[in-house]
């Protein structure tokens, strides 16, 4: 019985409670929620009853309701009487017994801005009474979507846990708490949900809602969206953690089919956070497993060799991983990617047609190569470190890549890929030294990142002097042993500050902020900049974003319904500036609404968070055009649900940030009576929601009393509060600010 009323549960409402006959001695029930319901507004946050909707309490369905708009609250009659105990759930169809609740394996497809009807559900108790209300069992996770090589409507969304979780099917429930729990046993039916859409994807960006049971989704949640021609595509994100009654927004995805170089793209990219995140000491001819030989490289950021991407239904290893991109790259370049037969600088025909799209050719097949011990060979005695473009080691022309693809590509058929090298004493144009096969792992990630990032569907027609980077252990090696703790600097303490004693007490990023360009020039400004990186400091020029001339700036036309990219142009344009200047990044201030945000969202396509996002977007390529180095950070509000205020969804911005640093004052303001423990949960939850950016701690250097009055913070006092992190998924703290509190000394807080 049971499996039947799970799947057609979001189809009948008479499924699961029982219909009475009436009595004459009906009950009328009055009903709420805690945040709770069917229909969602498009702020995000209001969910009301609607026309249609009936409860079900202690297993007998009430009438549907009848109303002319939603509301929040409604009267359920029923048409017998109740006991004073009520168990109740919503909608009628998932009451199995008493405490067990049948969660539907496929729900209703609402619309861009609302779940739909039937789909979210909710209990509710009381022990006497005829007023309920209802809490949410289930969380909410928002599947972002646009429109790519596939036009035809889509069929279906369905999720799972990655590592098989319940997510649909029979759960015992707690009606008081709204707590459900899988029972001991579940079948392979269960672990999957699905939503049937039955649309096409927007011109903008498309949501789909689905319910899912609360918890922890240690190998994260896999989505696999499918078009009524059959296209598929899946996705993977990382480990997740759910909370019921709550929306988790799925990165923003375009939806190409799995079996196209650009799907295969899309997940091979990801490579460049491993690598960006994994450090050790390597041995620069056989690689991690073999540290401690005649070639050691220190804190070498490195991809571990069992490293691998999922694409649909394929797993690639770091061996197909290479050969794949480097066919995928001569076929977007115009070469003949599938030639299986020739090697060698030249070797490889150009395309008859010219090049291909990413989004139009199947990925290509592999030999089956292998990856072997050798994968960082650039010793002495194989020609040396690779050089390249007046001796930088950190970039590299798309004419040398083709020159690399051609030798590599049909090298050593049945031989280990990771052991391919360039001749030593036959160099290829335009470089000496050795190209090791893990550099060309991370460097033809770089070219489909430059494409991705760019719109570009092929490569064909760059210009070959087009630079790519290629850091095998990353250019900016000083940051790599610097701190991660910094402290926010107004630009009238940039001629008193005292260096020596900011990096003797190990604060290595100055936030510093622009008004130093104007009030003190220029010239000295950099000078300054100069003097920190002497002292091994970088520094971060400090913008205002949405807010100028003391008044908050409203990035979106809400009566034109768009955003006002003059404005996002004018911010750019300094930042593109200072990126040009050398400085080390760029701090995005005020990068949201003044609390307004719900006011605009004109459109389902031009949203508050939209525009936040979009802005990140924009200034994330421009300044890394510039210099790609460059560290991108943005202060946050410490609210865990900021887009409907402020406009801010760290899910969205941690794409195109490095590091996000939510100001967690809990010892100013309404703050205050979060404490510590919500100090440290604010920046657990920041890591999580916002990778890959990482996040850095936002803390105040003084503290309010009850009478609102400021209080400077000795540097015992600061030092605890950052040691508060030390613990955290955090892995720096920026202190606001120089001038106000005394400077702690950080050094040995991270060991």
């Amino acid at each position: 019985m049971k499996r039947t009323a799970c799947i057609v549960a979001v189809l009948a409402l008479a499924a699961g409670c029982a219909k009475v006959v009436d009595t004459g001695q009906g009950t009328l029930i009055t009903a709420g929620f805690d945040n709770t319901r069917t229909e969602l507004q498009s702020d995000g946050r209001n969910v009301f009853w609607q026309d249609g909707d009936a409860i079900c309490i202690n297993g007998i369905e009430s009438a549907p309701l009848s109303l002319d708009s939603p509301a929040p609250t409604a009267q359920f009659s029923f048409s017998t009487a109740l006991p004073d105990e009520k168990k109740a759930v919503y909608p009628s169809s998932i009451w199995v017994s008493d405490g067990t609740v049948c969660l539907p394996s496929v729900q209703a497809a609402g619309t861009d801005a609302s779940f739909g009807q039937n789909a979210l559900p909710t209990v509710a108790y009381t022990a006497s009474g005829n007023s309920l209300q209802f809490k949410h069992i289930a969380a909410l996770v928002k599947v972002r979507l646009k429109s790519g090589a596939s036009s035809a409507p889509l069929d279906y969304i369905e999720l799972s846990g990655s590592g098989g979780e319940q997510v649909s099917g029979e759960f015992g429930v707690d009606y008081f708490s709204g707590v459900i729990t899988p029972l001991p046993a579940y079948s392979d039916a269960d672990r999957k949900v699905r939503v049937s859409v039955g649309r096409a994807l927007a011109s903008g960006v498309s949501n789909v809602f689905i319910a899912v049971p609360p918890g922890n989704y240690a190998q994260g949640l896999t989505i696999k969206v499918v078009d009524e021609l059959g296209v598929a595509m899946t996705k993977h994100t990382a480990g997740i953690t759910l909370a019921a009654g709550r929306i988790y927004s799925s990165p923003e995805e375009t939806f190409d089919g799995d079996g196209t170089i650009k799907a295969f793209a899309k997940e091979y990219v990801k490579i460049l956070d491993i690598w960006d995140k994994t450090t050790g000491t390597i041995d620069l001819v056989k690689g991690e497993n073999y540290a401690g030989g005649d070639f050691n490289v220190p804190g070498a950021h490195y991809i571990p060799s069992t490293t691998t991407i999922q694409v649909g239904d394929k797993t690639y290893g770091t061996a197909d991983m290479l050969e794949t991109a480097l066919r995928s790259y001569l076929l977007v370049r115009g070469f003949d990617g599938l030639d299986r037969t020739h090697s060698g600088a030249g070797s490889i025909a150009a395309l008859p047609g010219g090049a291909v799209g990413m989004s139009e050719t199947a990925v290509p097949e592999t030999h089956g190569y292998y990856w072997g011990a050798m994968p960082y060979n650039e010793a002495p005695g194989n020609g040396g470190y690779f050089r390249t473009i007046e001796g930088e080691s950190h970039i590299v022309t798309l004419d040398v890549l083709d020159n690399w693809a051609m030798r590599a590509m049909n090298f050593q058929s049945g031989q280990p890929i990771s052991n391919m090298c360039t001749y030593p004493r036959a160099p290829i144009t335009a470089y000496t030294g050795s190209f090791c096969s893990m550099r060309a792992l991370i460097t033809y990630a770089f070219f489909f990142k430059y494409l991705l990032d760019n719109g570009l569907d092929k490569g064909e027609g760059l210009p070959d002097d087009t630079v790519i980077r290629c850091e095998l252990f990353q250019s900016k090696q000083s940051s790599d042993t610097a701190s991660n703790n910094g402290i926010w600097l107004w630009s009238q303490y940039m001629k008193t500050v005292n260096l020596d004693i900011m990096a003797g007490n190990d604060i290595k990023h100055l936030f510093l902020h622009e008004v130093a360009f104007t009030s003190h020039g220029t010239d000295a400004t950099l000078a300054f900049v100069k003097s920190a990186h002497a002292q091994g400091m970088k520094v971060h020029v400090w913008l205002q974003c949405f807010y100028s001339n003391g008044s908050w700036v409203n990035p979106v036309d809400d009566e034109n319904n768009r955003y006002k990219q003059e404005y996002f142009d004018e911010v750019i344009a300094r930042a593109v500036r200072y990126a040009g200047y050398g400085v080390d990044g760029i701090h995005l201030d005020y990068i949201r609404f003044g609390g307004t945000a719900y006011l605009h969202n004109p459109s389902a396509t031009i949203t508050a968070t939209g525009c936040v996002t979009e802005f990140c977007r924009q200034i994330s390529d421009a300044v890394r055009a510039v210099k790609s180095d460059i560290i991108l950070s943005a202060a946050l509000m410490p609210e865990p649900d900021s887009e409907y205020y402020y406009g801010q969804d760290p899910a969205q911005m941690g794409q195109y940030m490095d590091i996000l640093i939510p100001m967690i004052y809990f010892r100013t303001g309404g703050y205050r009576s979060g404490g510590q423990t919500w100090a440290v949960n604010v920046a657990n939850h920041f890591a999580t929601k916002g990778a890959p950016a990482k996040v850095w701690a936002g803390l105040t250097t003084y503290e309010d009393t009850d009478s609102a009055s400021t209080v400077p913070m000795s540097a015992s006092k600061i030092r605890n509060d950052c040691e508060l992190f030390v613990d955290s998924k955090a892995e720096g703290v920026v202190l606001f600010r120089y001038g106000l509190g005394e400077i702690p000394d950080l050094n040995g807080i991270w060991e």
